[in-house]
């Protein structure tokens, strides 16, 4: 009676958020294709199927028309027209924008993307990181920047904030500038919040009387 029950699993794995550093070298020494991938990720918050069935098609003047690969809700995803320019350049004579000559024109199975990034951030010294990795980096960045939360949701197109809070985990920096922020508060009436004077002579000193 228990053959069609799905085992209880629990997600326990820690994932990555790149750093500013991070997201630089992965720009600037990946392969052109990968890199590309990759800005369109963090700007539009992709996952690696949408971004490898991207066509010209789905390219307008300021946004990408999207298929949701698990609910089949078309979305659109906001673009600047830098990234715009670049992924029109790059598209194959196929349509496919990651269209490859040796596959027909179509672009490369999703496995091998996938483990071309692995290695990619293995190259890099990037620790436990892969392109799904730039999901969250992206999502976490605009949160972090004051983006609404709604706002991301419809970019990234989760169907619920729930799904979204999996996604997006606090920087460093971020947590950082908390810090600071509450800091702020406790500097009124403290030490850290009045100017220190230099004393006199005798000044400051308790006597006592035995």
């Amino acid at each position: 009676p228990v053959t069609g029950v799905k085992s209880f699993r629990v997600n326990n794995t820690r994932v990555r958020v790149l750093s500013s550093d991070e997201i630089a070298r992965v720009l600037t020494e990946a392969p052109a294709d990968l890199a590309l991938m990759a800005r369109v990720t963090l700007e539009g918050l992709l996952r690696l199927s949408e971004v490898l069935n991207l066509t010209t098609a789905d390219i307008k003047e300021d946004h990408l028309v999207l298929l949701h690969t698990k609910n089949n809700k078309v979305r659109h995803v906001p673009m600047g027209p830098a990234l715009r320019s670049v992924l029109v350049t790059r598209a194959h004579r196929s349509g496919h924008v990651f269209g490859e000559n040796r596959y027909g024109g179509r672009p490369a199975k999703q496995a091998a993307v996938t483990q071309a990034f692995r290695r990619l951030m293995r190259r890099l010294g990037i620790e436990n990181a892969s392109h799904h990795t730039l999901r969250h980096t992206g999502a976490s960045f605009m949160l972090a920047e004051g983006i609404s939360v709604r706002v991301v949701q419809e970019i990234g197109g989760w169907t619920s904030l729930r799904m979204l809070e999996r996604y997006t985990h606090p920087t460093d920096a971020e947590k950082l500038r908390a810090v600071e922020i509450a800091s702020r508060l406790t500097r009124v009436g403290t030490k850290t919040g009045t100017p220190t004077t230099p004393r006199t002579a005798g000044e400051g000193r308790v006597v006592r009387r035995w």
